[in-house]
């Protein structure tokens, strides 16, 4: 066997910043940028140096040991052979004698068959990707997001629930001069009534309104008294023209944040759910929870609040372009429970206005019963004092029969006319009755009955923390793909389940680079930053 001259190449580089960890390794484009970058950083060559076996993990190099120290890489090519370079973690150092060091060493797997192995399509768990636009990227971390509190941008609804009316629901018309029955019924708020809707803007006009009906003798005409918010009505300087085919409505636009509390985020994510999001409440008990990317406008969320006028108002609040829906009313809220209002009611009042005619009429009977009572007593006297003279006795049975007949007379009617004003005093007594419904509620009371559009993130501290843990191993991603390698103009962190690669290389290393994938591997494009995390990695 002939004698083979010993051409083995081997560089100690330092600077390096690749540990054996795998956490980073560096991203290059081509054989010539990896060759020319690792070289670089060469502090020692050694020639002709006998074949290296990489399997073999030792080398004594004729170097004294504090030369070697600060040398944490080597590059190593057998020229009569491969002519390859190999690159190797220098794993400890070994004090020989005053000329001789040893040096233990790993393969670097990554960087030895940087370009002879191929990444396959597999499952990508997280990445850095390439783009980042809000919304764009929502699938749950399950991260911890602490307390979530009040960030700024909140809207509240009050300027449509700031001033009621009292509204009286009769089938009385309310232009009727003599409170007559006229047009019953119409469309309020898009709903047919069989009775019709008044609108008092004070409890004085709506007093003075009841206290007419009850005089009139006509209050069981009325339906309902309760309160509503004024902005609803389709025309708020009227009082009873208010009927129309549909509820009115109220918009409300909240913006969307850029900050989180002031702490504004470098991953875009953030400013999505759940870190960052809209809570709708009617302050009563019930809220949602609606999510800023999945409104269509890109400045702003539009709300819409509607209150219909009818007995028992209702309100919702509903977003709009929401969920790829123009009006969403699957995601509204409520708000009913307006307060409902009792009224008095004079019964005495009423009584009389409704039986004065027969009260009238009844007297007049009465009274004329008495006059002919007494006309009855003054004849009866006149013809006794006729026969006086031919019948003394006859003419005394006839005048005692005819006066006492219309004594009697006289007797009722004066009962009569006594049973009738004992009637009215009767129906005085405890005629001021309580009608209607009354029912309170205390945010109304409290001018808090509406809804409120708070926005809600999490605080500054969770905030950065949950950033710096994006912007060092990217966004959850969940999808079967071709791992990318360099998504970023700096570093691009990819971690795979199940990683398949191919290529011309041991198969020992094609299990190693595979376990190294799915336990996450950052790619620099350039390994001096390696670490430094504070460039501006935002896609290009």
């Amino acid at each position: 066997m002939g004698y083979i001259v010993p051409n083995t190449e081997i560089r100690l580089l330092n600077n390096v910043k690749l540990t054996n960890d795998y956490q980073h390794t560096g991203y290059f484009p081509n054989l010539q940028a990896q060759t020319s970058k690792f070289l670089s950083k060469t502090k020692h060559v050694l020639s002709d140096y006998s074949y290296v076996l990489h399997s073999n993990n030792q080398i004594n190099v004729e170097l004294p040991v504090g030369s070697c120290l600060d040398c944490s890489y080597m590059m190593f090519k057998n020229s009569n052979y491969e002519n390859k370079w190999f690159y190797a973690f220098i794993t400890d150092v070994e004090y020989i004698n005053n000329e001789t060091t040893r040096l233990t060493f790993e393969l670097d797997e990554i960087q030895t068959w940087y370009f002879e192995h191929r990444l396959n399509s597999c499952f990508v768990e997280r990445e850095h990707t390439v783009s980042d636009v809000v919304g764009e990227h929502i699938i749950d971390e399950g991260l911890d997001t602490g307390d979530f509190v009040f960030n700024k941008g909140s809207v509240t609804t009050a300027s449509a629930f700031n001033e009621y009316v009292i509204m009286v629901a009769t089938t009385l018309s309310y232009d009727d001069s003599d409170l007559d029955f006229g047009k019953s019924g119409g469309t309020y708020s898009g709903l047919l009534m069989g009775c019709n809707l008044y609108a008092f803007p004070t409890v004085e006009s709506a007093s003075d309104y009841l206290k007419a009906v009850n005089n009139a003798g006509k209050i069981e005409s009325v339906v309902a008294v309760y309160m509503c918010p004024k902005q609803f009505l389709p025309k708020d300087d009227s009082i009873w023209d208010i009927e129309s085919n549909t509820p009115v409505q109220k918009q409300f636009l909240v913006a969307k944040p850029a900050q989180l509390n002031g702490y504004t985020p470098k991953n875009k994510k953030l400013l999505c759910y759940p870190y960052n999001f809209i809570r709708g409440t009617n302050l009563s008990g019930n809220d949602n929870i609606y999510r800023y990317e999945w409104f269509s406008g890109s400045l702003a969320c539009s709300f819409y609040v509607l209150c219909t006028i009818t007995p028992n108002p209702t309100a919702i609040l509903y977003p709009r372009d929401y969920m790829g829906k123009e009006d969403n009313y699957d995601e509204c809220l409520t708000l009913s429970d307006f307060p409902q209002s009792g009224y008095t009611i004079d019964t005495y009042r009423a009584w009389l206005a409704q039986n004065s005619n027969s009260q009238k009429v009844g007297l007049l009977g009465t009274l004329s019963n008495g006059i002919i009572g007494g006309g009855s007593t003054a004849i009866a006297f006149g013809t006794a004092a006729g026969l006086w003279a031919s019948n003394p006795i006859g003419a005394t049975a006839i005048g005692i029969a005819g006066a006492m007949s219309g004594i009697n007379t006289l007797n009722n009617t004066s009962k009569s006319v006594a049973d009738l004003m004992a009637e009215r005093k009767d129906r005085q007594v405890g005629s001021k009755q309580m009608a209607g419904n009354n029912t309170g509620d205390i945010m109304t009371a409290l001018k808090q009955k509406q809804f409120e559009i708070e926005c809600m993130c999490v605080t500054p501290e969770y905030a950065k923390s949950i950033d710096d843990y994006f912007t060092l191993y990217g966004y959850k991603v969940n999808e079967v793909k071709t791992p990318s390698l360099n998504n970023r103009p700096h570093y691009t962190y990819c971690k795979t389940v199940g990683c398949n690669i191919t290529g011309n290389l041991p198969q020992s290393s094609i299990k190693k680079i595979n376990a190294i994938f799915d336990n996450g591997i950052t790619h620099w494009v350039d390994i001096d930053e390696i670490g430094n995390y504070s460039v501006n990695n935002a896609p290009a």
